[in-house]
């Protein structure tokens, strides 16, 4: 990961007009041993993921400003263990880290944990509003213009930005 944003911030320094760019990073596909402690295969990948966002930030230095990043994953937990760890799940997470100020620390709604579907954290915010939202947001488009980047579903615009 680290090494994957070393090259993305290098280009980016670069002069390099990039305008978006994903870095990929496997291994959160775990049933067992997740733990939020030292030692789970959780644990480590989330400390390899921030290590590297840190370091993308640091590296970047004032270019940091022009940057957002979006950390999400195809798939959400259940909430329950299923003894040591968790199956695969309906809502999940998409973390935003930007130069630009947003909104707020929370984005976009949550409900809690009461209303469970079949086990599963409810789909709360539809992760393409997300992406579409920070496009908007970022690059200035109107609601027409990120309708056409997802043409299969209605875009609803969310406030992310201060």
């Amino acid at each position: 990961m680290g090494y994957a944003f070393q090259q993305l911030a290098q280009l980016i320094k670069g002069g390099a007009n990039a305008r978006v760019a994903t870095v990929g990073m496997g291994g959160y596909d775990t049933h067992e041993n997740q733990g939020t402690r030292s030692g789970g295969q959780l644990w480590r990948r989330l400390n390899e993921l921030a290590s590297a966002l840190a370091a993308f930030c640091t590296d970047l230095g004032d270019r940091a400003a022009d940057v957002t990043v979006m950390v999400s994953s195809e798939f959400g937990r259940r909430v329950a263990s299923n003894g040591g760890g968790t199956d695969h799940g309906h809502g999940g997470v998409v973390t935003i880290l930007s130069g630009r100020k947003l909104a707020g620390s929370l984005l976009g709604s949550w409900r809690g944990l009461n209303d469970l579907d079949s086990g599963d954290v409810p789909e709360y915010n539809n992760m393409f509003d997300v992406y579409g939202s920070v496009a908007q947001g970022r690059f200035g488009l109107t609601t027409a213009q990120v309708d056409r980047i997802f043409p299969r579903r209605k875009y609803t615009p969310m406030k992310l930005y201060a």
